[in-house]
């Protein structure tokens, strides 16, 4: 099966989207957690970490042309 470069383009930021939209989520509800219990989240997961995904996954789906 042949794929167009421009159909996988397409695809490959449509994929980054949607793990923008989770990770994002997934960042607010931790956040809340953390903010409810502190270091139950942070004991063993990096929020830091998780915050530069968001953005850089962030700023791509920002940049992706319709």
């Amino acid at each position: 099966m042949i794929f167009k470069k421009e159909s996988l383009n397409k695809f490959i930021l449509y994929i980054i989207s949607d793990f923008f939209y989770i990770s994002l989520i997934t960042f607010l509800l931790f956040s809340v957690v953390e903010l409810i219990e502190p270091r139950f989240i942070s004991a063993f997961i990096n929020l830091n970490a998780l915050l530069t995904l968001v953005v850089i996954t962030g700023i791509i789906t920002i940049m992706k042309k319709d």
